[in-house]
């Protein structure tokens, strides 16, 4: 039965998967294409005025063949109000046109037709004899239309935008990935896309595109020895976002599923500006898939921190972002933020003293891959990196801390190789000097999904806003209100193990009491948890 809950991935309103609307597969351009033919006569009619003009023709036999033709001009092509309206403010539409996806002229996917099949009005465009179809986990997926052609091309019942495979099949995490200017955020994306499914394999995560614009970002912005890096993400352009599933079992074989979905977002679109209603165009338009993130990772690299830029910096990017949660400022206490150091290999000297940054280490057991975050790889970086960041900028690492409650710090390199000078007809231009290694691209993500609950962990990962039970001395996350071992706070209250009562801190015993025999107050006798 259907009954998966779907959040749109672009207007992100919500609605049940029965109520998806579809884009029709039969298409005509224009009513000079529709052409039918009588059941009863065998004669075929192009036209309105033919029908009307068959003197053969009872008049009950003429109405029903022209509420025919008028049902087929219902796949003429034609804009569609609601994707127009939606498009409009990113300056057009991204999606890939006809041509570019079929290597022929063709009709363009939003000017196919879209239909309800739950609208009476929009029944007669679909087939009679041939209902929806369901998959096997419940979720509508396909119809046939009354020509008898079938359709998979599902679309939000809101915003006429695509819903990418079996989109709403599986739990979606949208994750916001925003580049400092200039900080190489669209190289770390491209590449990124590159490797996500052989890295995360690595990991015993089955990776699957569910469309083709993850592997389209990466062919428009290629990433290879001598060829011209690519240009930033127009700022004013939406990019389509980036879906993946994510699938593993574990090891008593239950099935964790996920699909995860990226927004490009370009650091022009997170800038401060003395024109207040710049700040407002661009906060309406590309705001909601910040504030609708449940990850958000951010690009800087090292010259950012040694060179602050008010308007355009990270600490200038932190507050804009943090600006567009202000009505609900408390969503940011349970998002995780992973900033992302990328051409780390250009300070790896200064960080880490060495001259490669350390190949990221995916553990097995057997043959088979594990699941997990590798908290003990990650840990012997996390001290150099947070002391070279609060070095460069103290201010970002006192921001993060209070706006930012769950973060942490990477350091990536999303090219891993020299970058030499080149050059063509059109000049001189910057590529990689030999095939690119990448080092430690997935690992911002992965800490992500540990976060997610998706995937486990070797042991603790550090995190700067952790803090150490005052009694044990156990390093523990901010989310972490009391110690699993002591039952006490940061700042030394204490759960009594007896009766579960918080106690001020210094207190010897619990304070809390209770009627007992004969009317006698008693005390519990539960004192703090000594180790």
């Amino acid at each position: 039965m259907p009954g998966h809950q779907i959040k749109c991935l672009y207007c992100f309103k919500e609605f049940d998967d029965a109520a998806v609307h579809f884009r029709m597969e039969t298409v005509f351009n224009s009513e000079d294409d529709i052409e039918f033919t009588d059941p009863n006569t065998g004669k075929e009619y192009y036209s309105v005025a033919d029908i009307t003009k068959d003197p053969m023709l009872s008049n009950a036999a003429r109405t029903q063949l022209i509420d025919r033709f008028k049902t087929l001009a219902g796949f003429v092509q034609q804009e569609d109000p609601e994707y127009e309206k939606f498009w409009k403010k990113f300056g057009g539409t991204t999606e890939m046109p006809a041509k570019a996806h079929d290597g022929v002229a063709g009709v363009d996917p939003w000017l196919r037709r879209v239909y309800d099949p739950n609208n009476p009005a929009d029944q007669q465009f679909f087939s009679s004899t041939e209902g929806p179809v369901i998959s096997d986990s419940g979720l509508l997926y396909k119809v046939t239309d009354c020509l008898g052609r079938e359709t998979t091309r599902r679309v939000c019942p809101f915003c006429h935008n695509p819903l990418p495979g079996l989109y709403g099949k599986y739990p979606v995490k949208f994750i916001s990935i925003i580049g400092i200017t200039g900080a190489g955020k669209t190289v770390y994306l491209s590449q990124l896309v590159q490797w996500f499914v052989t890295d995360l394999a690595k990991c015993g995560i089955t990776v699957n595109p569910t469309s083709m614009y993850a592997y389209k970002y990466r062919d428009v912005n290629p990433v290879e020895m001598q060829r011209r890096l690519p240009e930033g993400t127009p700022p004013q352009q939406m990019q389509q976002p980036l879906c993946f599933d994510l699938t593993y079992n574990d090891e008593v074989g239950r099935a964790h599923n996920m699909t995860m979905v990226f927004y490009d977002i370009a650091g022009e679109n997170c800038q401060l500006s003395y024109d207040d209603s710049e700040v407002a165009t661009k906060a309406k338009e590309f705001g909601p898939f910040i504030e609708h993130s449940d990850g958000i990772l951010l690009v800087v690299q090292p010259q950012q921190f040694s060179e602050p830029d008010p308007v355009g910096g990270p600490q200038a990017v932190l507050n804009v972002v943090h600006g567009l949660f202000d009505a609900h400022a408390n969503d940011l206490d349970h998002i995780p933020m992973a900033v992302c150091i990328s051409k780390g290999d250009i300070v790896v000297q200064q960080v880490l003293g060495s001259q490669s940054i350390p190949n990221l280490q995916y553990l097995k057991v057997g043959r088979k891959y594990r699941p997990v975050f590798n908290a003990d790889s990650y840990n012997k970086l996390y001290e150099p990196v947070y002391n070279f960041v609060e070095r460069q900028s103290a201010e970002l690492i006192a921001s993060l801390s209070v706006d930012y409650p769950i973060h942490d710090l990477f350091m990536v390199s999303a090219i891993g190789t020299a970058i030499g000078t080149f050059k063509d007809d059109e000049g001189e231009y910057e590529a990689p000097a030999a095939p690119p290694l990448p080092q430690r691209l997935v690992e911002p993500l992965l800490w992500m999904l540990n976060r997610f609950g998706f995937i486990g962990s070797t042991g603790f990962i550090n995190e700067p806003n952790d803090w150490f039970c005052p009694q044990c001395n156990r390093r523990l996350h901010i989310t972490q209100e009391f110690c699993p071992d002591c039952k006490c706070t940061e700042d030394g209250r204490w759960m009594c193990p007896l009766c579960g009562t918080v106690n001020p801190a210094g207190t010897a015993q619990c304070s809390h009491t209770e009627k007992g025999f004969l009317g006698m107050t008693k005390r519990c006798k539960g004192t703090p948890i000594r180790h």
